[in-house]
């Protein structure tokens, strides 16, 4: 009989103090089977995975029993063996190909060290280079050779972890939340080539992941993780229609977002992007946010012009719940530097919670001064108005970014108390909150924050490694709010977290969004999360608005081709589900 691909019977992984974080798992994955391993972090997904490869930390030890292919016992094997099958045998793709990737080394050369040390026989240096070559093309990267990782957007350098983790053909392929990064269009090319490939070779696929709706789209079978235990397994379309156990039944319900309720505000006209104008008034209070024919070049060394935006225009109101969606590179990030002026637009009108951070006419075209224009130290030529220091720190003040990260951006070495207090030293925000110039009122602002976002007394004297993943994007949320400002920026606030946890930020977002009247911006790459907390949507390609409305119509009715390639290829459970 042709052995599996991976058998995994009683495997139990324990810390050094004898706890037990992975207890008597079970599985087995048949060669060309793809089997997906779900669960929330902390479940044991990825140490079950590093044990396979006899990855684990050296204070972790593992028991129990794991066949790869021919080879049995791996837990047994001496590491000098055990680095013969890796590459080999069996091989992973990690989630973060930076990470994983030596930025100083051409891929090429990367790939083509895999197929010389793991190869079956020596390969010369001529061979391996030519089956990198081959391998790069295979994956869709073709004359790719020279190029550093940086040089190379995500889905590529993830595609360059492919071609390594497949280039000496393994029996078994375990990839480790590979896609959970990228953008939906990325995913799904992604996750297409990984299951061609694997097909194509008959690789066994064991994929860790916490989105189940990927899992519905890659997998034939699906086994459930909780605490370390497998707590259900079969068939993908079995267990997702009639989920046995109450866990697996929680995470199909936090896996379909809903519509939410539109928050109480009257939706702003929409203001197509066209050429420079000056913007169209609107009845009512004035927009918090207004971008009128904004565009942004960049100058790169060789003489390279980039455009990031191309003439955007949008408003959005007081109170409203705005989402922005696109790829990498549709200039997303781009128009969150200038709402938060962190940089200078190349021409257009800014304006920022009744703040004008700039007004520049084009270049190439007439000049013409705004009325009521005050005048500038920063401004570059005449005709054109960039905010000085002063008014930049009061946006500042009142426009707060929760980033997608969150361990990226609370520092490790400080309290939860003094991260959360940080922004209370801006001057401006002491204009608001004079409160906040003294110990303990800053000490009083941070309490009644942190219990708004639903964190224990505690947490404010614990750090950030301390914390879960949506824990530690609940101190990011604190931290943007505890100066009370008027607009939220969240950038990709959930695409990192377990479904659960998503689903619990985004309501929280909402909630506090309605309670302090915020104008919520969320930028994402998924139209179901921006669907599921945004009344109006602008949807970015290319540096350009290509469409923009209120978020039922868009999702509903969506008038650019380009919408409809975002809602295509965003993965959903079976309609049954």
């Amino acid at each position: 009989m042709t052995p599996p691909a991976l058998l995994i019977e009683d495997l139990t992984v324990r810390t050094a103090s004898d706890r037990t974080l992975v207890d008597a798992v079970s599985l087995t994955v048949a060669p060309g089977e793809r089997v997906g391993l779900i669960g929330e972090s902390g479940s044991g997904k990825s140490l079950t995975a590093l044990s396979v490869l006899g990855l684990l930390d050296e204070n972790l030890t593992a028991s129990g029993r794991v066949d790869v292919g021919g080879e049995h016992d791996l837990l047994r094997r001496p590491e000098r063996r055990l680095a013969r099958l890796r590459g080999s045998a069996v091989s992973m793709v990690f989630q973060e190909p930076m990470t994983a990737l030596d930025p100083l080394v051409r891929v090429g050369r990367q790939v083509a060290e895999v197929v010389g040390l793991h190869g079956r026989g020596r390969a010369s240096r001529a061979v391996a280079r030519r089956r990198a070559a081959s391998l790069l093309t295979e994956v869709g990267l073709p004359g790719a050779e020279r190029a550093y990782p940086h040089q190379l957007s995500g889905g590529q350098r993830q595609r360059v972890m492919i071609a390594m983790a497949l280039a000496n053909d393994p029996g078994l392929l375990v990839a480790d939340e590979p896609t959970t990064a990228l953008d939906v269009t990325v995913q799904a090319q992604v996750l297409d080539l990984m299951g061609r490939l694997v097909a194509r070779r008959g690789t066994g696929l064991l994929f860790i992941t916490h989105d189940l709706a990927v899992v519905a789209q890659v997998c034939e079978r699906v086994v459930v993780m909780k605490d370390g235990r497998v707590v259900e397994q079969g068939p993908v379309a079995d267990v997702f229609a009639d989920p046995r156990h109450a866990y697996t039944r929680t995470l199909l319900a936090a896996s379909t977002l809903p519509p939410r309720r539109p928050s109480l505000v009257e939706p702003v006209p929409v203001v197509e992007p066209t050429a420079l104008v000056e913007p169209v008034e609107t009845p009512g209070p004035p927009p918090a946010i207004r971008l009128a024919a904004v565009t942004k070049r960049y100058h790169r060394s060789g003489g390279v012009v980039v455009d990031a935006l191309r003439g955007i225009s949008l408003d959005v109101a007081p109170g409203e719940r705005f989402g922005i969606v696109g790829e990498s590179g549709s200039g997303k990030t781009t128009t969150l530097r200038l709402l938060a002026g962190l940089d200078t637009p190349t021409s257009g009108r800014i304006e920022v919670a009744g703040v004008t951070l700039a007004d520049i006419t084009p270049p190439d075209g007439p000049t013409s001064v705004p009325e009521r224009r005050p005048w500038s130290p920063f401004a570059r030529r005449r005709g054109t108005f960039v905010a000085g220091s002063r008014d930049v720190a009061r946006v500042r003040a009142d426009l707060q970014l929760v980033f997608q990260d969150p361990m990226g951006s609370l520092d490790p070495r400080m309290t939860v108390a003094r991260i959360v207090a940080e922004p209370l030293l801006n001057p401006a925000n002491r204009r608001d909150l004079p409160q906040g110039a003294t110990r303990r009122g800053r000490e009083a602002l941070v309490r009644e924050v942190l219990a708004a976002v639903g964190l224990p007394d505690d947490a404010a004297q614990r750090y950030p490694h301390e914390f879960s993943g949506g824990q530690r994007q609940r101190v990011s949320i604190a931290r943007a709010l505890v100066c009370r400002p008027k607009v939220l920026v969240a950038d990709e606030p959930v695409s990192a977290l377990d479904v659960s946890v998503r689903a619990q930020v985004l309501d929280l977002l909402a909630r506090l969004a309605d309670e302090r009247g915020l104008t919520l911006v969320l930028v994402s790459h998924d139209l179901a999360v921006v669907r599921h907390l945004c009344d109006r949507v602008a949807v970015m390609r290319a540096g350009q608005i290509v469409e923009q409305g209120p978020t039922e119509q868009v999702w509903a009715h969506p008038s650019h081709e380009y919408t409809r390639t975002l809602q295509d290829a965003t993965p959903v459970l079976p309609g049954r589900v």
